[in-house]
């Protein structure tokens, strides 16, 4: 039996490293340990690792439509459970902020505060607010004893809401009336908020946002990814050189490898969203 042994040298470099040949032991005897090889072979790998590369360049199949990578992303999750689809969006502005109104999706991490009294605070508490008062609320709050993602209050509350005025207004949640966090439809607005995702532009410009769970159907996924899209054009996204708000766009689950989707789709939607009807 002719026993085999392996030679480990490189030739062309790739992703995972090194070409690795199989030489019978017996033609190994008397061989440098440095096998050379033609300067012919040497000028194919040169030419197939251009050709590899120029032609992975200008593979369009590496940009899929919002469609393909929803249904590649649960592909890759078969068999996996709770893990949370995100999307990120790379803008041309770092000002932007506020919440998007997910169609298909309920935030898990929604925590909602609410100042209220009476009937307003019994609502409330009846949709599932734990977090509902007035001066010991604002206590909690002052001494950090509490968290939230939203802060709602009814009108009569703001003369109580103004003493953390200072906490909540650096972080974009003081109660106002345009953004329907001040109002007296209590019930309107914490459903509102279940609903709600907060998102922020940081980094010269990228908005990470949770768009949906891996179980849910791919149609709901992509109404999500649109809504998304649709709000931070409307809140002003600023139109690039190229006539582009959005720069790059990519959605991955928890521990995947983020798919790009395909501007031209991103614009063709753009275009419907923003012509006049």
């Amino acid at each position: 039996m002719i026993r085999i042994s392996q030679i480990t040298f490189p030739i062309i470099r790739k992703s995972r490293g090194y070409h690795r040949f199989i030489y019978p032991e017996e033609l190994l005897s008397g061989l440098p340990l440095r096998v050379r090889i033609s300067q012919q072979e040497k000028e194919e790998q040169k030419e197939w690792h251009y050709r590899h590369w120029a032609e992975k360049k200008n593979d369009k199949d590496l940009f899929l439509s919002i469609q393909e990578v929803a249904s590649v992303l649960k592909a890759y999750a078969v068999g996996l459970s709770n893990r949370t689809i995100k999307l990120t969006i790379e803008i041309n502005t770092d000002r932007l902020r506020g919440f998007i109104q997910m169609p298909y999706f309920k935030s898990p991490n929604v925590k909602i505060a609410v100042f209220a009294q009476g009937q307003m605070a019994d609502i409330a508490k009846s949709l599932g607010v734990s977090n509902v008062g007035g001066e010991d609320l604002r206590e909690k709050i002052e001494k950090n004893e509490i968290e939230y993602s939203h802060v709602l209050a009814t009108p009569d509350m703001m003369g109580v809401v103004r003493k953390v005025a200072k906490t909540l207004g650096p972080k974009g949640l003081m109660p106002n009336s345009k953004l329907g966090t001040l109002t007296n439809e209590i019930e309107n607005a914490i459903n509102t908020c279940f609903k709600s995702v907060p998102y922020k532009a940081v980094d010269g410009g990228l908005v990470s946002i949770d768009v949906g769970q891996v179980e849910n159907p791919e149609n709901h996924i992509q109404e999500n990814i649109k809504k998304v899209m649709e709000t931070i054009i409307k809140n002003g996204s600023i139109i690039g050189k190229d006539g582009n708000p959005f720069r790059r766009i990519l959605l991955n689950h928890d521990n995947g490898y983020p798919l790009e989707v395909e501007l031209n789709y991103a614009n063709s939607y753009m275009a419907e969203i923003l012509s006049p009807k």
